[in-house]
């Protein structure tokens, strides 16, 4: 919240979270508004498309006459075009006292057009992950690509795994320090970073770009792993 505070309203912003972790955004800031703002009206729309019959709902309601700030939170995984375009129209000529917020994992998700008109906020990336899921993804990783791809077709409809799978890889493959070094991997994490961005685009498959990675990945060798080397020699 340090960037809110520190900064007038705008009317627009797009919220770019690699990780497609927005749910505690959404809470954060819905709790921030509300407490920094009393009486705010607060709608967030979190389906799985937001499409245009969503567009012209949130429009209809940034236009009804209000005493206090209305925000509106759209953090659904996809965004039509027809819905950004519609949100371009409230975006050129905002309402007084209306705010909204929309959420992406890659400025890319959204037209141009509309993202002209949005305050950018980009969120760091934290290096890290949970010993458990670094242990999951080790065994992906050297899994063979028969196996990977099984587990992938069970779960990679669902744009929210695919998105995780994405983001804990780069966190694993940035955290070994084997981009720049090791060719194989900074191929790697190229892909990673170029799927991710795909992932969010109109029409993009969930399941198709989380195969098209798990094939593209090596074959994670021992050697490979920071401190492994030398027990294996």
């Amino acid at each position: 919240m340090t960037y809110m505070r520190k900064r007038p309203l705008a009317h627009g912003y797009v919220v770019v979270e690699s990780g497609g972790a927005f749910a505690p955004l959404i809470t954060e800031l819905t709790s921030f508004f509300t407490s920094t703002l009393p009486g705010s009206d607060v709608v967030v729309y979190e389906d799985a498309l937001f499409g245009i019959n969503e567009a012209r709902e949130l429009r209809r309601k940034a236009h009804l006459t209000a005493p206090n700030s209305k925000f509106f939170l759209v953090a659904s995984p996809r965004l039509s075009i027809e819905a950004q375009n519609a949100l371009l129209k409230v975006c050129e000529d905002p309402p007084s006292q209306t705010h909204i917020f929309i959420f992406v994992v890659s400025p890319d998700a959204l037209l141009p057009t509309l993202r002209s008109r949005l305050v950018s906020v980009t969120l760091p990336v934290a290096y890290d992950l949970h010993p458990e899921r670094e242990t999951e993804l080790m065994k992906f990783l050297r899994d063979t690509p028969e196996t990977r791809l099984r587990m992938v077709t069970k779960y990679a409809t669902d744009r929210t795994w695919t998105a995780a799978l994405l983001r804990d890889l780069e966190v694993l493959i940035v955290g070994w320090g084997l981009v720049g070094k090791d060719p194989e991997w900074t191929s790697a994490l190229e892909t990673i970073n170029n799927m991710r961005t795909a992932l969010y685009r109109p029409a993009a498959a969930s399941r198709m770009i989380a195969e098209y990675v798990t094939l593209m990945l090596p074959l994670l060798a021992e050697q490979d792993i920071p401190g492994q080397k030398d027990k294996t020699q």
